[in-house]
């Protein structure tokens, strides 16, 4: 919660009164970027209003909560079973899931389901959200690891560099070959320049030799270090794949049994060539 939230919605709570969950939005009432909070108890439900204070609605109150999806964002509206409408809080996508629960929560409660017999369900949709990342929606591997889309570039350069640091002499060598071929493929266009220019307006026989001889020579020396840089290449790459591949082998070891009981061998052995590839 926002600092200072908690004291201000607890001291809104009745005598006896428990608070059962809380859901943090992250837009206000108006719209615009901003925390607000919807709270669900025993008894009532409690929402941030625009000036930041709390409203409450006993259950007795409501006639259906809903989520209303809009154009990147949405509304948990509670209509009243005095007529009218409320819209409670306003969110993005990315709470909405819990904004769903809530209002299926407060609609069974206010339907004369018990509270208690409700919150299992509610406990459940928190602990989804758990396995899903907080910036890109993306399912993490186990609950509380770091999403591989949102981590740190550096760390992922530091993971790869103990697989590519054996690699590093096949690999230099690749890149000086690869400056060769480069400057040999800007050649046959200069020397095209002299043929045209100079070589036949002069009928000069000698240079024309001297620049078909330089011209094959460039292609030649261009196709043959290519040959050489991409055998290295697959070579240095070939290595790398094989390291990766027996780390993953050596990790898969460490799983739990119950990983191969609920997963196909077929599928572990795919996993382990594709994701490796």
């Amino acid at each position: 919660m926002p600092d200072g939230t908690e004291e201000r919605l607890r001291s809104r709570l009745e005598d006896g009164e428990r608070l059962l969950f809380t859901v943090v939005c992250d837009l206000s009432p108006a719209g615009s970027y901003d925390d607000s909070l919807l709270a669900v108890t025993d008894r009532r439900v409690l929402y941030t209003e625009e000036d930041g204070g709390f409203a409450a609605l006993p259950y007795t109150e409501i006639e259906e909560a809903a989520v209303k999806r809009m154009y990147g964002n949405a509304r948990l509206t509670i209509r009243k079973k005095s007529g009218g409408t409320i819209r409670a809080v306003r969110f993005t996508y990315a709470v909405a899931s819990l904004c769903d629960m809530a209002a299926a929560f407060i609609n069974n409660v206010a339907g004369g389901c018990s509270p208690d017999s409700e919150l299992p369900a509610a406990e459940a949709a928190f602990d989804r959200m758990k396995l899903v990342c907080p910036k890109c929606g993306r399912r993490l591997i186990r609950e509380g690891a770091e999403c591989i889309r949102c981590q740190s570039k550096g760390k992922i350069v530091s993971k790869l560099w103990k697989y590519v640091a054996p690699e590093k002499k096949p690999l230099i060598v690749s890149l000086i070959m690869s400056i060769i071929t480069t400057a040999m493929a800007l050649l046959p266009p200069f020397i095209t320049k002299m043929l045209v220019d100079e070589i036949i307006p002069n009928s000069d026989k000698k240079m024309l030799v001297t620049v078909v001889l330089s011209l094959l020579g460039a292609y030649f020396i261009q196709h043959a270090v290519g040959a050489l840089r991409g055998y290295i290449l697959r070579i240095a790459g070939d290595r790398i794949v094989l390291h990766l591949r027996n780390d993953v082998y050596l990790k898969a070891q460490y799983l739990p049994m119950k990983f191969y009981d609920k997963t196909s061998t077929g599928s572990v052995i795919n996993r382990i060539s594709g994701d490796t590839a």
